[in-house]
């Protein structure tokens, strides 16, 4: 869409959907599953409200969530689908790969049908082929018992007990569905504690909220994939190891594998231009050109965080790049990462450990959302904001918040970080009350221990 508004000509080779992962089967459909869940959630607790609510009659349909959150992706995919046809950018249907450049790019199409198989050539190409839900070796999903995100998301699912292996953001917000339609949820990690890539006091918080609610957690340990045994009709069984070797039996009705994804950059012939195709992600400059010029991978097979709003940040530079325009480079440290989580979890920028690693003297600022007005009234008070300060430039380095309005709030602190914010200037802003961005004023004060309210 950029490229076309810059006045080039386009064409999309897409294999399946336009939209892609995020739309069809990612961030849309599980955020809103989960607000269904968490609506439910809400009105079994509607009495502390002043609202009588006959739990007798309250039922959480699956199969009605699934219809709304069917309508809202269609809603999404058919704008996205009037925006192509209005931007007159030429959608072919198929799998592109590259078959060389002797001047312009040759890509040939495939889309199943020898005889419509097609060759185009441009001047550029962005590769955006995004990725796929890592499955371990010797791990047949079936869609019945095991499962990977697609799969949850393809059908309505309300297991008595289910075991969900991963808690990144896609176990954790998969625990907290389920958890709260009334599964029972076990979640394991091999690393030593849950969200490993948050800030650790915000691990320690998800994973005292999760314990308090009844989803069991047992981080550091792993599955062993050939311990598997499942019988129809019958709950599966299966074998967890520690760190120490110790292996402990297990039974459950559906494992979910939330292991991360893996990227697409095989059959995309790189090699005919001189790229290798093993490698994990592709390699590119800040303006996402890699090292064939020309050639520009954006999203998920770039090797930076696997986020919708970093594919489509990453997507514009290549764009305006091609295009001769002006632009920022991609800058890893002013991407949001967000987990839809009750509460929720939001980060950007440098944790406390990273900070220190890197060799700042840093300042720290905390505020909880328990002492928090809008918090209170509005029944979510658990969890806090920590802001990390480079003490020599009083600089935000990071932000990282759990808490009701996290996920909607940190591109406050992003903002601060692209403009090179610093925590006075944070603590002064005005912020309006009752708000829980209150929170953020809180914690750059905190920084210097002059926080009002706390």
């Amino acid at each position: 869409m950029r490229a076309a508004q810059h006045g080039k000509r386009v064409v999309i080779v897409e294999k399946h959907l336009l939209g892609g992962t995020c739309l069809h089967q990612g961030c849309i459909p599980t955020k809103s599953l989960l607000e269904s869940s968490k609506l439910y959630e809400r009105v079994k607790h509607m009495e502390e409200f002043g609202i009588e609510v006959n739990q007798d009659s309250l039922f959480f349909n699956v199969a009605k969530a699934f219809e709304r959150k069917k309508a809202i992706v269609n809603q999404l995919y058919q704008g996205i689908q009037y925006l192509i046809k209005k931007n007159k950018i030429t959608l072919i249907q198929g799998h592109g790969h590259l078959v060389g450049k002797p001047k312009h790019f040759e890509i040939g199409i495939e889309n199943g049908s020898t005889e419509s198989e097609q060759t185009i050539f441009s001047n550029h190409v962005i590769l955006a082929t995004g990725s796929r839900p890592n499955i371990p070796k010797g791990i047949t999903i079936d869609g019945i018992k095991l499962f990977t995100s697609d799969e949850i998301l393809a059908h309505p699912l309300r297991p008595d007990h289910i075991t969900i292996i991963g808690a990144g953001a896609i176990g954790l917000e998969f625990a907290c569905y389920f958890q709260q339609l009334g599964s029972a949820v076990r979640i394991v990690e091999s690393e030593d504690r849950l969200a490993p890539l948050e800030d650790e006091e915000i691990s320690r918080q998800i994973g005292s909220i999760f314990d308090k609610r009844g989803i069991e957690t047992m981080p550091g340990y792993q599955l062993l994939v050939e311990h598997i045994e499942h019988v129809e009709g019958e709950p599966m069984t299966y074998t967890l190891q520690d760190r120490n070797g110790e292996k402990s039996m297990h039974q459950t009705d559906a494992i979910l594998f939330a292991i991360g994804r893996k990227n697409n950059v095989s059959a995309l012939g790189l090699t005919s231009v001189g790229l290798a195709d093993e490698a994990a992600f592709l390699q590119t400059n800040a303006y996402m050109e890699t090292d064939v010029s020309g050639l520009y991978a954006v999203g998920d097979i770039a090797g930076s965080y696997q986020l919708a709003h970093v594919a489509t940040q990453q997507a514009l530079i290549a764009a305006d790049t091609i295009c001769g325009i002006s632009t920022l480079p991609y800058q890893p440290e002013r991407v949001a990462r967000c987990t839809y989580t009750h509460p929720e979890i939001a980060s950007v920028g440098l944790t406390e450990e990273q900070a220190n690693a890197a060799g700042y003297d840093i300042k720290v600022g905390k505020f909880p959302l328990h002492f928090n007005g809008r918090s209170l009234i509005h029944g979510d008070s658990e969890g806090f904001i920590k802001m990390i300060v480079d003490k020599k430039t009083d600089m935000l380095l990071g932000t990282h918040m759990i808490g009701q309005g996290a996920t909607e709030l940190i591109a406050m602190s992003g903002f601060a970080i692209f403009m090179e914010g610093t925590a006075w200037e944070m603590g002064m802003n005005v912020y309006p009350h009752p708000s829980i961005s209150e929170i953020f004023g809180e914690a750059a004060m905190a920084v210097s221990g002059m926080a009002i309210h706390s």
